[in-house]
């Protein structure tokens, strides 16, 4: 995955990066069934879009510095 994003921009990669590590660690491992955050951590990781709708429907309140 790494390969294709150097390969699609050379002197972005550095910035697209935290995006790809998410979504290595977001994917799930087709012979487990679970993503190897779970595994690790045994809870699903953090996502932007879940902050937002918890946001949105105000399961939580953002901090003022956020």
């Amino acid at each position: 995955m790494l390969h294709h994003v150097c390969q699609k921009d050379l002197r972005k990669w550095h910035k697209v990066l935290p995006l790809v590590l998410w979504t290595i660690k977001e994917s799930k491992n087709e012979t487990l069934g679970t993503s190897p955050h779970v595994i690790v951590f045994a809870r699903t990781p953090p996502n932007p879009l879940k902050l937002i709708k918890e946001f949105w429907t105000g399961e939580i309140d953002l901090p003022l510095t956020l």
